[in-house]
């Protein structure tokens, strides 16, 4: 019988579950866990978490395990234990300087559900759900790349499919704006 044999691919999810169950440590253990709510474009109401950031040396090591994992993605922020994918893609890509938060799904999938954000092709992109694996990320302003933060590790500038996560069905989705005469809705 043949070894089971490691893939890259599967080594570097094996990195970042072992990240995500030091960060659940971590928030478990963390008394400065509470809730808060943050709203949609369209007011619906999405229950997000308030937690305490991580020690430097945690962060620092989480910045080292990202850039050894994927070598060909770069470091576009810090890891933060604060916030993750969703809070960054659906929430504080469109709120300059507001509060970090944790946005456990079903809350990113509001901004889909509620029409804040509707399916469009890849092309059109301004956020990415990795439908298959419940990631988000936002369309890069470099050709091609995607940045989406990993779990407490940093936000990271990639190619869409060198991340942790499946990648399998992406779903691409922008927020609808109206264009035309100024009259269009005068009545």
């Amino acid at each position: 019988m043949r070894p089971n044999i490691i893939t890259i691919k599967n080594y570097k999810y094996l990195q970042v579950a072992v990240s995500i169950c030091i960060l659940l440590l971590f928030l478990n253990n963390s008394a400065a866990q509470s809730t808060a709510t943050v709203y949609t474009p369209k007011g619906t109401p999405v229950t997000v978490l308030v937690l305490a950031e991580a020690s430097q040396s945690q962060i620092s090591s989480w910045n080292a395990q990202a850039t050894a994992a994927f070598p060909n993605a770069t470091i576009v922020s810090n890891s933060w234990a604060k916030y993750n994918c969703h809070g960054y893609a659906w929430y504080l890509t469109e709120c300059a300087g507001c509060t970090q938060y944790w946005m456990n799904t079903p809350g990113d999938d509001k901004y889909w559900q509620d029409c804040s954000y509707v399916e469009v092709s890849a092309s059109q992109a301004q956020k990415i759900s990795y439908a298959s694996d419940d990631h988000s990320a936002v369309k890069s302003d470099v050709a091609g790349k995607y940045e989406s933060k990993w779990g407490s590790w940093p936000v990271m500038r990639h190619n869409p499919t060198d991340t942790p996560y499946d990648e399998t069905t992406l779903k691409y989705y922008i927020k609808p704006s109206l264009s035309g005469p100024s009259n269009f809705c005068t009545t």
